[in-house]
């Protein structure tokens, strides 16, 4: 009842989008702005000197293509304490910046025609193929990832890696997220942020799969999602299972509408695997579907920074830029 009489609460928003954002939560549908109305406004508030651009998709571009660099404390060198917590929920934002940040990935959605994030699963067919994240199935080794080098600098012989295709030419942009970290994004990749889970995450895919219909962040590609509460120290990821792994965001796990698993999941790869300068934790799992098909995908996790990035199944070129991409990652000073 108090979504539908009381007047939104608009304290925590800036004010500058105050006025949008009331009028976008106005109880009469008739006086909410439309999508056009919306990326006028916002454009205003944020280059109010700025030409108006040649056409709507070049605006919605410069918009998202805008830095935002956020002071961050210097890290040290992560070490286990010996008392235990839960890992903490990274994929929640707060309400009204929801609401607030999520009208401009929500005009970007409808200018380019892709449809918005959802809650079903992809399957991938069981036999292998080239299509897989690798070109040999990797045997299990049954190792968890060593507590006491996590998230610390220096290299680390990748635990997940693609395999022997050439090594790709690291050419593209520089990409910076809310938060201050960067990467360069190949020239053939498109990116967009996550207006359904944390809108300070990030969605990147190959442009081919522009038109593709998907499901979650990470699918056909990869997700960077900084933890809405900060890093956790007490994070223990011996706790990691693998259906975590492979789960999507959704009831209904990694099989989607198929159910559980036909049997347990398990990984593929564990270890630790390079992002930037960093060390971060390293999963590769693997469910089984009911109908014979598979899910895989992997999964780093940087605890003390609070990040986690989730990669798709996908063909080994890909996946070899995907390793371009963790290389060239940068972190704020």
């Amino acid at each position: 009842m108090r979504v539908l009489t009381d007047e939104p609460d608009v304290d925590g928003v800036p004010d500058p989008l105050k006025d949008l954002v009331v009028k976008t939560l106005a109880k009469n549908p008739e006086e909410r702005p439309d999508a056009a109305g919306l990326l006028e406004s916002l454009r205003r508030i944020w280059q109010p000197d700025a030409e108006v651009s040649a056409s709507v998709e070049e605006e919605v571009t410069r918009l998202l293509d805008r830095t935002w660099v956020m002071p961050a404390p210097e890290e040290a060198e992560w070490v286990v304490p010996p008392r235990r917590r839960r890992w903490r929920d990274f994929g929640v934002a707060a309400a009204v910046t929801v609401v607030a940040a999520g009208l401009i990935a929500t005009t970007a959605v409808v200018v380019s025609g892709r449809s918005a994030d959802g809650v079903a699963a992809h399957r991938t067919p069981s036999p292998a193929s080239p299509s897989g994240a690798a070109t040999q199935s990797p045997t299990p080794t049954g190792d968890r990832p060593t507590a006491a080098q996590g998230d610390s600098t220096g290299t680390a012989s990748p635990a997940g890696t693609a395999s022997a295709s050439p090594r790709p030419t690291r050419t593209g942009r520089r990409v910076t997220m809310v938060r201050g970290y960067s990467f360069i994004l190949p020239d053939d990749w498109m990116y967009y942020p996550d207006n359904t889970h944390n809108i300070e995450g990030m969605c990147l895919r190959p442009k081919d799969k522009r038109n593709d219909e998907y499901w979650y962040c990470h699918q056909f590609g990869m997700s960077i999602h900084p933890w809405v509460d900060g890093g956790d120290p007490d994070f223990r990821p011996e706790e990691v299972e693998p259906d975590g792994v492979t789960a999507r965001y959704g009831p209904e796990g990694a099989c989607g509408e198929i159910g559980e698993p036909v049997r347990p999941s398990r990984f593929l790869k564990t270890g630790l695997h390079r992002i930037g300068n960093r060390r971060a934790y390293y999963w590769k799992a693997r469910s089984y579907c009911r109908d014979g098909t598979t899910v895989e995908a992997e999964m780093l996790i940087l605890p003390v920074t609070g990040l986690t990035i989730s990669i798709d199944e996908m063909p080994a070129k890909r996946r070899a830029q995907v390793e371009e991409i963790l290389k060239s990652f940068r972190f704020p000073s």
